[in-house]
């Protein structure tokens, strides 16, 4: 900062920092009064005071004044605003766990200088349309210090679940970002890839059913006399956890027997309810094998002899 006297004659020159009511002396003349090492005055043609602030930090902000004392006190303020890239507070509503067919308020509170602008987006990028659709009330309150966004997501559905982002953006700096995970509490869905599944006797088969829910659901599977199977002789029950709330559970069979033939059912339960669904598990004949295999060895024999030919 720069201050320009003329005709200063014997008079001195002083910086003072004016913040929140409190004047502090920071030089006289070329002499640094203040014991803060960052701060000095350097004199240029007799007549021009700067004063220099190295490592400025955010309470160096608000009003410097130059001042000199002659018949009548003489003064000059500058204003200084220091730039603060956005920062996010801690959001109330991170990591909430919420029910079907709920109101659920959001809230996302930024600092900065200049005050920044909150955005919010879901987690592929899309930017969320605030004030419309289910997305209501929406506010942003500001303060001297800090700037706040909220919403509120209307009837909320499974498929409002996910990570929820926001973004504080002032174009100091990088913009600040938090991801506001949203858990949402939904029945256990059962899909059944294929519905009837054939197996010759003896041989080895899988069944297969796709379980959605949150929490994640416990996965049962029973026999067609309604017996729990358990992980024992030939039955080997296994879930793989997947993306979005799914998972994958499979009955592998290491041997078919005849009294294994039948309807078996995949059971879904959490602590919202539970589901069902049947796959049917039917014997394929011997003849019926030999005609597979022989439609098999068939199409083999006609893509080898087309590759001859060409």
């Amino acid at each position: 900062m720069t201050c320009k006297v003329e005709n200063l004659g014997l008079n001195k020159v002083v910086w003072m920092h004016v913040k929140d009511g409190v004047y502090r002396i920071l030089s006289t003349h070329d002499i640094r009064v203040t014991a803060d090492e960052r701060m000095s005055v350097s004199i240029q043609n007799g007549d021009q005071f700067n004063l220099q602030i190295t490592e400025v930090n955010a309470q160096d902000a608000g009003k410097y004044q130059c001042q000199v004392t002659a018949a009548k006190v003489i003064v000059r303020n500058t204003t200084v605003i220091i730039q603060i890239p956005p920062v996010i507070t801690e959001s109330e509503t991170e990591g909430q766990v919420v029910q079907e067919g709920t109101n659920v308020p959001m809230s996302c509170a930024a600092m900065g200088v200049p005050l920044p602008q909150i955005s919010w987006q879901r987690q592929d990028g899309s930017l969320i349309p605030l004030g419309s659709g289910k997305y209501r009330n929406y506010t942003t309150t500001y303060t001297a210090e800090y700037v706040d966004s909220n919403f509120t997501i209307t009837d909320i559905q499974k498929e409002d679940r996910g990570i929820y982002k926001c973004v504080a953006n002032n174009g100091v700096g990088n913009p600040d970002e938090r991801d506001v995970m949203l858990n949402v509490e939904f029945l256990p869905i059962v899909t059944i890839p294929r519905l009837k599944h054939n197996a010759a006797k003896g041989g080895i088969t899988e069944l297969e059913c796709v379980v959605a829910g949150f929490p994640d659901p416990f996965v049962t599977w029973f026999n067609q006399m309604n017996e729990e199977i358990t992980d024992f002789g030939d039955f080997k029950p296994m879930n793989v956890k997947g993306a979005n709330d799914e998972k994958t559970s499979t009955l592998a069979i290491s041997t078919v027997r005849p009294e294994y033939f039948g309807k078996y059912r995949c059971h879904a339960k959490n602590d919202v309810g539970q589901a069902d669904a049947f796959i049917e598990l039917f014997e394929v004949s011997g003849v019926a094998t030999a005609n597979m295999l022989g439609i098999a060895l068939w199409t083999l024999l006609a893509s080898l002899s087309s590759l001859l030919m060409a």
